[in-house]
Parts: C-alpha cells; structure tokens; sequence
C-alpha cells in the first residue's frame, strides 16, 4: 500500500502499473479531524489515462462530469503538463501487487464495484463484526492490515 498527505499541488499519482486497484483517501479538517476512509476500485490499461475530480460537496472523489475536459486533462497529462505535481507509484511493490492481483479481472472489478460507481465506505467494512473476530488466517492478516493503516492515518493526521 501506498499513502500520501496530498494539499492544493496534488493532482494525482502517476505510473500506476496495469492492472487492478483499491484507491482509499479520507478529508482532514484544518482542525485534524478526518472523515471515514472511503475508496473505490478500478482496473487500468496499459498508458489509460484516469480522470478524476474531488467533490467538496459531498467531500468525494468522482469521474469527471465534462467529458471534454476530462480530455483536455488527459492531453496535459500527455505533453507532461503536470508531471511535477503527479506523485509516483510505488514501483518497488509493483510486482509484489501484481504477483498479489493477477487473477483479478477488469470484469471482476466492475462486478464487485458498487452500483453507479460510488465509493465504498472503509469504516463501514472495517468494523465489520465478523471481521473483528477473525478465524482464518486471511481474515487474521484482513484485520492487522486494517489496525496497521488505522494507525498510519491516525500518525499522518498528527503531524499536520
């Protein structure tokens, strides 16, 4: 996994290797207050280009509405327009992830999506009470990953 502490230069991560993704991010108040993870999935192409906008309405990553623009986003990216503010993937994990991730499908992907593409909500999922008595060990692991990120948001938050 990957995290970043993103303010008003951020206009997203680049490089990310084809395949599958879970993207998570959360809004921090000035005061340090943090809403409820949320993330979504998708599947990437070789050289696709994704284009998403925050929402500060409903405080949500989405598609952007004008797909003309969308475009026009998506050809800077491509003349390097805004490579300086683009953060790069983590290419040291990435044969770990796609050792990880090979068997997922870009159909998986969209069945498992909720319907309409909204986000899902990580709090929901991590307080799952199922999950907090674990008897697998990949629910064992599910549950450690959820406190190691927990407290990795909870240190970033912190230090701001």
């Amino acid at each position: 996994s990957q995290g970043f502490t993103v303010g008003p230069k951020f206009k997203g991560v680049k490089m990310l290797p084809p395949g599958p993704h879970f993207i998570t991010y959360r809004s921090i108040s000035d005061q340090g207050g943090a809403a409820p993870a949320s993330g979504f999935f998708l599947h990437v192409e070789p050289r696709q280009i994704i284009v998403k906008v925050w929402d500060p309405s409903i405080e949500c990553v989405v598609d952007m509405a004008d797909q003309e623009e969308a475009e026009r986003y998506a050809a800077g990216v491509r003349r390097y327009d805004f490579d300086a503010n683009l953060a790069p993937y983590n290419m040291h994990a990435a044969r770990t992830w796609a050792a990880l991730s090979s068997c997922i499908t870009a159909d998986h992907v969209r069945r498992l999506s909720p319907a309409g593409g909204c986000t899902i909500s990580i709090m929901a999922e991590a307080t799952d009470p199922e999950l907090m008595n674990p008897k697998t060990e990949a629910e064992k692991k599910l549950v450690e990953h959820l406190v190691k990120g927990r407290a990795m948001m909870e240190e970033l938050i912190k230090k701001r």
